[in-house]
């Protein structure tokens, strides 16, 4: 078919004038955004780019910028030093808002309430992990543990892939295959003992000895959820037996100083607010998705999956209760908690 060569008409400046309006008008955004970004609060995410918190960071700094029509941004940052230190700074204002683990506040004396989130197997799932966060019961926790360390729970921004169990030497079916593999764990009594419960050697260290621990072939397990797993070449390259023992189910909490909270007014709580419940909600929709991606990417690296005898494994959980309940939080606690639907 024959095509014409002639062009429609249009005004002298039409194009342009369109152009040019199009263009101040990203200026005018552009120089708002820059201007409110200069007293942005300061949002402080640890952990890899592709890490839960990281990425639970960004989704809440595009929605607060969404909310707030510009009006109001945090500035995402790393911070070297200790949990213990940035916890410190949240506390004194000197760092706004932290994104972490919701039992990640236990390395404060005064948070040891919060100790009964690392209790193993004490979720049945995900789902059982939110409904309990949105729960009267979690709003007591977080309103004790604001009352004693001066730092506020905002919401919870994003999920985090189960703790399951990875080594280099052996399939784990059953806890029997658990004997003697020496597992590095974080410094937190619960962890140490539930490694000890299932025969395994557990060394407490740091995040930096954790990496160089298995860099340098020290250990022989870890127990970070796939996701984590699947992005740490060190892992993928030497541990080839993954057992989804799913034994710990968490998220990514929002927290902030109760002194950079009370320099906001009440619009500026609410938009930060509702940017936590946005951000929230669109990460529950891409977990379930990055969970599968890379569960189905394990065969593909090599990964040898062996389904565990979750039975052998369980029994931990009345272990420690047995040993926490009563002092490290309130007696009935954990049952209320399963009550949770």
């Amino acid at each position: 078919m024959k095509t014409s060569n002639r062009r429609r008409y249009r005004p002298a400046g039409a194009g342009t004038s369109r152009l040019v309006r199009c263009a101040a008008a990203l200026v005018i955004a552009g120089m708002a955004i820059v201007a409110h970004a200069q007293d942005a609060l300061t949002l402080v995410a640890n952990g890899a780019p592709r890490s839960a918190q990281v990425q639970a960071a960004q989704r809440l700094a595009r929605h607060l910028l969404a909310v707030s029509r510009g009006a109001m941004a945090v500035r995402i940052e790393k911070r070297a030093g200790t949990l213990v230190g940035l916890w410190q700074g949240v506390r004194e204002g000197s760092i706004d808002l932290h994104v972490a683990d919701a039992g990640a506040l236990v390395v404060l004396p005064e948070a040891r309430l919060f100790n009964v989130l690392w209790t193993p197997f004490l979720f049945r799932d995900q789902d059982h992990y939110r409904q309990f966060v949105r729960s009267a019961e979690f709003g007591a926790l977080a309103r004790t543990v604001r009352e004693t360390t001066g730092i506020r729970f905002v919401g919870q921004i994003g999920d985090k892939a189960p703790r399951v169990i990875t080594n280099r030497l052996n399939p784990v079916r059953t806890v029997a295959d658990m004997a003697g593999l020496r597992f590095p764990v974080a410094r937190n009594p619960i962890f140490v003992r539930t490694f000890e419960l299932w025969g395994a050697v557990p060394e407490p260290m740091t995040s930096l000895q954790f990496h160089m621990a298995l860099a340098g072939a020290t250990v022989d397990g870890q127990d970070n959820g796939v996701t984590d797993f699947i992005g740490a070449r060190v892992l993928v390259e030497t541990h080839k037996h993954f057992s989804p023992v799913n034994w710990l189910h968490s998220g990514v909490a929002l927290w902030i100083g109760e002194r950079t909270w009370q320099r906001l007014n009440a619009r500026e709580r609410e938009w930060l607010a509702q940017a936590a419940r946005e951000a929230a909600a669109e990460g529950e929709l891409v977990f379930a998705e990055e969970m599968a991606t890379a569960l189905a990417r394990l065969p593909a690296l090599g990964i040898q999956v062996t389904e565990p005898d979750l039975d052998s494994f369980r029994f931990v959980k009345a272990r420690i209760v047995a040993d926490m309940e009563g002092h490290a939080w309130p007696e009935g606690l954990v049952a209320r908690i399963d009550a949770v639907r």
